[in-house]
């Protein structure tokens, strides 16, 4: 029963707050913006709030439904575990190896990349930073794939050691090279 008591009262405080905030939300609020930075979608008070509430429910249940899987056997929960986060970061690796390919073809731009005031400003920072970023990052995902094979919990200090490595890395060469542009 003690349980029950966090996620109802985090329901009911979302339900409070929609009830409290409900006069002075504009009839639309907006939900999506483009990559331009433009709203291109919008909720009604009602489907945001219903959205919002609803979600927390569906999560509850479905808490509720693992739980109740997971209470009837705990090696069948370890087993499972184990599963969950193997599928975890090979969806992680996968992420990075795309993001990887993808990124030594971006343009400067103000939403994805190395997006650092020296990387910004200068055409051939960003060019040289994202070509290095782009092979940091593959080499990433082939350690991330490695690490969902190791057993709890050193596969999760891996996949978050190496996430970090990357990103530090990527902005400390794309400082470096910055300074040597500046040199030329």
């Amino acid at each position: 029963m003690k349980r029950h008591v966090l996620p109802w009262s985090l329901i009911s405080g979302i339900v409070i707050g929609w009830y409290i905030v409900w006069p002075y939300l504009p009839e639309q609020i907006p939900r999506h913006y483009n990559a331009a930075g433009v709203v291109d979608g919008y909720f009604s008070k009602i489907e945001a709030s219903s959205f919002s509430i609803g979600s927390m429910v569906v999560l509850y249940m479905i808490w509720l439904v693992f739980g109740f899987i997971k209470d009837k056997s705990t090696q069948q929960s370890k087993v499972l575990s184990a599963i969950n986060y193997a599928i975890l970061f090979i969806g992680l690796g996968t992420l990075f190896l795309v993001l990887g390919n993808y990124m030594q073809q971006t343009k400067p731009n103000g939403l994805v990349g190395i997006r650092m005031d020296w990387t910004l400003e200068n055409p051939v920072v960003w060019r040289k930073t994202h070509r290095f970023a782009s092979r940091v990052f593959v080499i990433g995902s082939l350690c991330i794939y490695v690490g969902a094979l190791l057993p709890d919990p050193f596969n999760i200090f891996m996949g978050i050691g190496i996430i970090l490595i990357c990103i530090i890395v990527s902005t400390i060469k794309s400082y470096s090279i910055y300074k040597e542009e500046l040199k030329m």
